[in-house]
This record gives structure tokens, C-alpha cells and sequence, in this order.
């Protein structure tokens, strides 16, 4: 079963009708029309960092989770790293526009900044760390991804950089604490990329 509140259900259905088992529903985090403890396994991923209230929100997903069930969540880390990222010193800007209109600038600027980003990464020693401060994703040397692969994945995650209205990262410490509070065990948090909680619910 696949679950989000925006249109995205409509390309999540395209997607996945062909596997034949898979449920999708338009619904909100915050009030999921199930019972609690109503399946085994739940995960949310790329979600709470873009709610308005992101320990709420991972309180009523948690809900979900059958005796004995797993949670898996990430959520982007907030670390001195987290400060230094372009798109926090562009968001305050970004987040008004209309999202079309930004859709189209992206469109673009983002292939140009994509080439920069990489010409930048290959400077010695200081390379990767100077690519950073450029406001573009970029996946080159991370995936086996093709030019156009590349500009497409830098347009799609761009835009997911700069045109939520909430980005709000979390500690380790936080996360873990969201897993206690919903009295889970077995708690895991690793970085993978961004914070990634797992846990078990007890039975």
C-alpha cells in the first residue's frame, strides 16, 4: 500500500498498477484513515522534514505499526553541514514563488549549473567541498547515471530542494528520541544519505 497527499498518487498508480497487489490512497499523515496496529511493516521516506510538525507527524505514522511490526523513517540531518547548503540561503526566497514559475527556471539554469558543479568537483583537494556551495543536485560519480540521467535527477531534486514550504532536519538525538517516546525497541539511526531510523514495536 503506497500513501501520499499530493497529486503523486496519480504517478505512483501509473508506476505501480502493472504489479497488481498494490493499493494507492490519497491521504494525510496526520489523520490516516486505518486502525492503529493496522500492518506489519510501515516506512515513510522523504515525508517528515516537509511537514509542519514533523515529530507529530512521525507520532501518527508510528500509530500504524502492528504488535511486533517494523518502522522505517529518514529524515535530512541537521548538522553545521545542514547551514552551509545552498538552497538554506535560497529557500526564504524560492518558497515564494509560484512552483510553476520556478519549475520553469529550473529548467533552465539547472543543466548549466550541473556542468559547473562537476567542472568545480574535479578541482583537487578542494573540489568537493567547493561543489557544495553550488545550489544544484548532483549525482555525478555517486550513480551510474547517464548526461541526461543526470540533468533529470538535478532538475527533479533541485526542485524538491527549493520549492517545499517546510524543511525542517532533525538531530540523531531527536530521532531516537521520536522512536523511545512511541516506546519502540531495537532502535536503529544510521546515515545513509540522510537520517534513517528503524524500530520494532513491541509485541
Amino acid at each position: 500500500m503506497a500513501i501520499d497527499a499530493s497529486i503523486a498518487v496519480d504517478a505512483c498508480y501509473a508506476n505501480l498498477r502493472a504489479a497488481g497487489s498494490v493499493s494507492v490512497i490519497q491521504a494525510d499523515c496526520f489523520s490516516l484513515p486505518f486502525r492503529r496496529g493496522a500492518f506489519p511493516f510501515v516506512y515513510c521516506l522523504g515525508v517528515l522534514q516537509h511537514t509542519p510538525d514533523p515529530q507529530t507527524a512521525f507520532a501518527a505514522i508510528a500509530e500504524m505499526v502492528a504488535p511486533g511490526g517494523r518502522l522505517c523513517v529518514d529524515v535530512y540531518e541537521r548538522s553545521w553541514k545542514t547551514w552551509v547548503h545552498p538552497k538554506y540561503w535560497l529557500r526564504p526566497l524560492t518558497t515564494r514563488l509560484d512552483r510553476d514559475r520556478l519549475f520553469r527556471l529550473l529548467v533552465a539554469v539547472v543543466p548549466s549549473l550541473r556542468r559547473v558543479s562537476s567542472q568545480v568537483g574535479r578541482v583537487p583537494l578542494i573540489g568537493k567541498a567547493l561543489r557544495r556551495l553550488i545550489p544544484v543536485a548532483n549525482y555525478e560519480g555517486v550513480y551510474p547515471l547517464g548526461p541526461e540521467q543526470l540533468d533529470e535527477w538535478a532538475l527533479l531534486d533541485t526542485f524538491d530542494w527549493l520549492s517545499p514550504r517546510y524543511d525542517r532536519p532533525q538531530t540523531a538525538a531527536v530521532l531516537r528520541a521520536w522512536f523511545e517516546k512511541a516506546r519502540f525497541e531495537d532502535i536503529e539511526i544510521a546515515r545513509a544519505g540522510h537520517l534513517v531510523g528503524r524500530g520494532r514495536r513491541p509485541a
